[in-house]
Order: structure tokens, then sequence, then C-alpha cells
């Protein structure tokens, strides 16, 4: 069996080997740790790398879809403010095409209004006509009755003068004769 200092040395040899071994195996680790970093950093890079190019790819497909939209839309409104353009112009056109039905048949209206009133006036003046020459021609042969009945009533009381004079003569002659 083996002393203990044998033992002491032994554990010692092989506590300075496992030492060692585990030093050689730390610096292994260290150097695979570096080289995976390394590979995971390329990695990585290159995967950002690529990341970016597909964003840039894809950033530069969506401008141009959005290039396209906006030209499709722009055409759209463009038809759109067309149509309503033409609309608009259709309506205007239908509007005034109404309203100058709608003045003629005002204007036949009035015009047949007027001649109507006119026609009415006609026949009241001439009613009023008829009416003022059958007053007239009443006071025509009122006057003559006055002018008549007034030299009767001249003619009358020339009549009575006369008679008066004659009676005043009568009695004259005889109160001379009496």
């Amino acid at each position: 069996m083996l002393e203990q200092k044998d033992l002491d040395v032994l554990k010692i040899m092989i506590e300075s080997v496992v030492d060692t071994r585990f030093e050689k195996s730390e610096v292994r680790m260290d150097e695979k740790l570096k080289e995976s970093e390394n590979r995971m950093i390329k990695r990585l890079e290159e995967s950002e790398n690529l990341m970016i190019k597909r964003l840039e790819e894809s950033d530069a497909r969506t401008d141009e879809k959005i290039k396209e939209s906006e030209a499709r839309m722009i055409g759209r409104l463009e038809e759109s403010e067309n149509r309503m353009i033409n609309r608009l112009a259709e309506s205007e056109v239908r509007t005034d095409e109404k309203i100058k039905e709608s003045e003629t048949r005002m204007v036949e209206r009035l015009e047949k209004s007027e001649i109507f009133l006119l026609d009415e006036l006609e026949r009241t003046r001439n009613i009023l006509e008829n009416r003022i020459n059958k007053i007239q021609t009443n006071f025509d042969e009122i006057n003559q009755y006055y002018r008549i009945t007034k030299l009767e009533n001249d003619n009358t009381a020339l009549v009575l003068k006369m008679i008066d004079e004659l009676l005043k003569r009568v009695d004259e002659l005889e109160k001379k004769t009496a």
C-alpha cells in the first residue's frame, strides 16, 4: 500500500494533471466559444444584412404598390369627377329646359289671362257706355222736360200777369164806368 506521502504526491499529480487538462479544456472551450460567438455574430450580421435587404426590397415593392394604388385612385377620382361634371351639366340642361317650359306655360297663361281681362274690360266698358248713354238720354229728356216746364211756368206767369193786368184794367174801367 502506499503511504500517505505517496498518496499526497499522487493526489497533487492528479490534481496537477486534472488542472492542466482542465485549463486546456477551458482554453479549448474558450476558443470554441469564441469561434461559436464569431460564427453567431457572422450569422447575425448575415441575417441582419439579409433582413435589411429584404426590408429594402419590401419598402421598394410597397412604394411601387403605393404609387400604383395612388395612380389607380387618381384615375378613379378623375373618372368620378368627370362623371359628376357630366351629370351636373346634364342636370343643368334639364333644369334650363324645365325653366324654359315653365316660362313658356306661364307666358301663355299670362297672355290668356290678359286677353280674358281685356275682353272683360271691353264688355264692362260697353255695358257702362250703354248705361251712360241711357243716363245721358234720360238727362237730356229731363232737361227738355225742365225747359218745357220752365217755359210753361214762364208762360203761365206771363198769362197770370196779363190776367192780373187785364183784371186791373177791367177794375179801372169798371171804376171809370161806375
